[in-house]
This record gives C-alpha cells, sequence and structure tokens, in this order.
C-alpha cells in the first residue's frame, strides 16, 4: 500500500512510567495478529518518538510503521536476489489527520518522529535496534557518481496527458553511459497491479558535471480506459551506469485528480420544507460516460440514496437537481459522490445551517463548502508517502 489509516486516541496510562499518557496510536482495523489476537496498541506516541519500542502495546510495530526502509531487490536469472537501492525516507514521510472542527488537513507528523537525518532522529533509531533481535544496517547507502531523480507529476486532472522526465546528472570528472527504463503500470490502491501501460526505454551519454533528461510521454488515450479505483499510476525506474556498474531502482505513485462537485441550493433552508439541491461538475474526458449515477449522503436531511443519470457526454458541463427536506435544524453537511463505468471518486460536500422555522432565519453556512477528491491527502496518516 501507498498508505496507511490508523486511529489516536488520548488516555491514561497507570500502566507505564509518568509521561506516557496521553495521544496513544491503535488499529481499529488490523491487519495481523499481535500474541494471537488481531490487535494494535494502544501505544504511547512519546514513546513511538524516542524509539522507546518496550513500552505496551505494539510499540514495535508501530515504531516501524512510520521509520522503515524502502529496499528494493532485482531477481537474477540464476534466482539470486541482490539488493539494488535502499531508500530510507521514503516510510513516514508525512502523518496527517483532519483538523478538529474544520475540513482541513492536520500535520501531526512531528508527534510521531523527529526530522529525518537529525542527531535526535537517529538517536531513536538506534535505541530502538537495541530491543530487536533484527534490524536494518545503520550505515549510509553506497555514494554514486550518477544520480538519477525521476519527477512524477505531483497535481494533474485526469483527462491530461502525462510527462514524466527522468533527471540523469553525472557528478563524476567522466562522461558516463546510462541506461534508463521507465514504465508506467496502473495499480489498485493495494498497490497490486491491475495492467502495464507503457515502458520506454533509453540510453544517454551524459558529460562530466552535466544533467539529461529521459522523458516517456503518457498520452490520455493510452491510459483513459484502463485505470481502477483510485485512478492511480506507478511509474518505475531503473537505472544502470555501463562504465561502474551503479543502478538505481525507484517508484512514484501518481494519483489523477478528478473534478469536485460544486453543490448549490435553492429554496428555503428551514426544519421540514423542501429545498432542491444542484450538483454540478464538468466531464474531464474525451469520452462519453455511462452508467452514471450520483449518491448523496445528509445526517440531518435524508438518509443515503442513489439516483441514475443519463449518459454523458465528453467536456459535459453536469448539473444533476435533486429536492431534499431536512429533518433536523442546525448545522448540516451534504456528502455527494458520482460514479460511472468511465470515471468515478468524484467527490464533494457542503455545509448548510437550517433554521428550526422559516421566522428563524439560518446562519451562514462555513466556507469550507468543497470536498477535494480523494488523491491519498485528507485526512489520512500516511505511513509511506504523502
Amino acid at each position: 500500500w501507498n498508505f496507511h489509516v490508523w486511529n489516536d486516541v488520548w488516555m491514561v496510562r497507570n500502566d507505564l512510567p509518568a509521561g506516557y499518557g496521553g495521544w496513544q496510536a491503535v488499529d481499529a482495523t488490523p491487519q495481523e495478529t499481535s500474541e494471537g489476537v488481531f490487535r494494535t496498541g494502544p501505544s504511547p506516541l512519546a514513546a513511538i518518538k524516542l524509539g522507546e519500542v518496550y513500552f505496551h502495546y505494539d510499540t514495535k510495530f508501530l515504531f516501524a510503521e512510520v521509520n522503515s526502509e524502502a529496499v528494493n531487490w532485482m531477481v537474477m536469472k540464476n534466482g539470486d536476489i541482490v539488493e539494488m537501492d535502499v531508500d530510507r525516507a521514503k516510510v513516514g514521510k508525512c502523518i496527517l489527520t483532519k483538523a478538529v472542527g474544520k475540513d482541513e488537513v492536520c500535520d501531526v507528523t512531528s508527534a510521531y518522529k523527529h526530522t529525518e537525518g537529525t542527531p535526535m532522529e537517529m538517536i531513536a533509531v538506534c535505541n530502538a535496534q537495541n530491543y530487536v533481535k533484527c534490524h536494518k544496517k545503520a550505515e549510509k547507502a553506497t555514494q554514486k557518481d550518477v544520480c538519477i531523480v525521476p519527477d512524477a507529476p505531483s497535481h494533474l486532472m485526469i483527462g491530461e496527458d502525462v510527462y514524466v522526465p527522468v533527471h540523469v546528472k553525472n557528478k563524476s570528472s567522466d562522461k558516463r553511459k546510462v541506461f534508463v527504463a521507465i514504465t508506467a503500470n496502473v495499480v489498485h490502491y493495494t498497490g497490486v497491479k491491475a495492467c502495464t501501460l507503457k515502458t520506454h526505454k533509453e540510453t544517454v551519454t551524459v558529460d562530466p558535471g552535466k544533467e539529461k533528461d529521459v522523458r516517456m510521454v503518457l498520452p490520455v488515450s493510452e491510459y483513459v480506459d484502463k485505470l481502477v479505483e483510485g485512478a492511480q499510476v506507478r511509474f518505475s525506474v531503473v537505472g544502470m551506469v555501463a562504465e561502474t556498474k551503479q543502478t538505481f531502482v525507484g517508484q512514484e505513485i501518481f494519483q489523477f485528480k478528478c473534478p469536485v462537485i460544486e453543490i448549490e441550493t435553492e429554496g428555503d433552508l428551514a426544519k421540514g420544507h423542501e429545498f432542491t439541491a444542484q450538483l454540478k461538475f464538468k466531464n474531464p474526458l474525451p469520452r462519453k460516460l455511462n452508467g452514471c449515477s450520483f449518491r448523496l449522503e445528509g445526517p440531518g436531511i435524508h438518509g443515503a440514496l442513489k439516483k441514475k443519470y443519463k449518459n454523458i457526454n465528453p467536456y459535459e458541463d453536469v448539473c444533476f437537481r435533486i429536492k431534499l427536506t431536512p429533518k433536523r435544524s442546525g448545522r448540516r453537511k451534504i456528502l455527494a459522490n458520482f460514479t460511472s463505468k468511465q470515471l468515478s471518486g468524484v467527490l464533494g460536500s457542503k455545509t448548510i445551517e437550517f433554521a428550526r422555522d422559516l421566522s428563524t432565519p439560518p446562519t451562514s453556512p462555513s466556507k469550507s463548502d468543497k470536498l477535494e477528491d480523494g488523491s491519498g491527502e485528507g485526512a489520512k496518516k500516511d505511513g509511506d508517502q504523502s
């Protein structure tokens, strides 16, 4: 997976020394057992940050979730497995949660770990290694005089062409002949490959102190009909320097952005009075959408409902209208989700203040009306990447 989700809870820990109460990490949906039970935590964040993995419960596991190394291996033709590359900063780059009382992201990385590469971070890692039977080597990876850096785009709307440059920089005093292979795979949110989109191979000669780019171009026509839920593409890069046999292996997970549903209202916003909600977005694809439907949910307004919608033409502006009657007054939120065979993950939300009756005017709704699409950023605790 390229992300992991768990929970933080605040509690007193009378079973631990003073200073280890407060925020504890737990997992409501553990994927493996701990001491024979499907359980994770509670583990004190204070202990995780300091590498004090001997405190209960499952602190070793949680420390590894935010501090592990990512090791890339190559399987040779004779079956041997050779370590190719070690990324010591890939896991635990960004740990996020939802801010209290508003639809914003709160960065809590500093509550779990010290800044990568600082003396305090190295002390915490060494501290943890003293209490495990097997651990990764702490020494630095072999220095390489050719630097290969993939540069996948960070934000790109689905329906646009993708350009992925790989920067090859020669830091030596001699010419370097470098082979680079870039492969684009559609992946599920679990990281399992769904299909291969394209492979590009190229050999470049780079002068001393210079840099060249190897670029893959992925037109919309080559991916639009092959994406799965989450709309994620994994770019894998393998590089080898002919003169020194230095190798590089890297991966970048890229998630397309989807349109955001804009929600507008018409009519009286009061308990028991019908109003109209308009859901709007634009089809970003050069494809007709079929099998379309909207899902809406609004606690205190209406229960979960699903409505079928007509086929949508390429680049068409969509406007879906539905009548709703709130059952309760106060601040309520409408959540909307659009799906089709060609496009899914189109989300939106709006906070609305409903009056008790028409004689009591509602207050203005929160400015935080829209919910960005699900691209791995939101209220997730990211164990692998941001």
